[in-house]
């Protein structure tokens, strides 16, 4: 009897391993996508698209199920991340895949030449950004700032996200930085 109540648990178990996804959830559409979709940031005019780090992904090829384990270091030590200058805008919007989730972001006040640094102390400063729909504000301060962006996706998946945005100051002028240097930063 002990036998045949193994025997049961143990074709249970690989069956219920075998359905993936949520279900009222139709992912057949997506399961040939082979990263995470692409998310966009607009401020105003400008559009960019955020750079992908750190992800884990499935989609399914040949018939068989392939799963993705990337990873990256955090947005902050990219040395070429998407960027761009926030003229006189103060709001920016997050403009998603429709299979996001949900999302967590967050930001990091920067300074010329900052992903040189090997500090991860930097990492404890980091603000949680409050976003409604995609939309949020952009400081008004003149300074520089790294975001990450933390998505899950509608039947698994997750990817983390990073830009930055030059932010404008209280008169709508916005410092940009066009080289780094050893010995210093021309700015704009």
């Amino acid at each position: 009897m002990k036998k045949i109540v193994s025997i049961l648990l143990v074709i249970l178990m690989l069956c219920s391993c075998a359905q993936t996804g949520q279900p009222g959830i139709d992912l057949e559409p997506y399961k040939e996508a082979k990263s995470p979709p692409d998310v966009k940031v607009q401020c105003g005019d400008v559009s960019i698209t955020a750079g992908k780090g750190t992800y884990s992904w499935e989609y399914v090829e040949n018939g068989k199920n392939v799963c993705v384990e990337a990873d990256s270091d955090h947005p902050l030590f990219w040395e070429d991340i998407a960027s761009f200058s926030a003229e006189t805008e103060k709001t920016a919007k997050l403009i998603f895949d429709e299979r996001m989730e949900s999302y967590e972001l967050k930001r990091w006040e920067v300074e010329p030449g900052y992903f040189e640094s090997e500090d991860y102390s930097i990492l404890d400063k980091g603000e949680t950004v409050i976003s409604e729909n995609g939309v949020f504000e952009v400081p008004a301060d003149g300074k520089m700032y790294v975001y990450e962006l933390y998505v899950k996706y509608k039947g698994g998946g997750s990817c983390c996200y990073g830009f930055r945005i030059n932010s404008p100051d209280e008169w709508g002028l916005t410092l940009s930085v066009s080289s780094v240097t050893p010995t210093g930063a021309t700015l704009v």
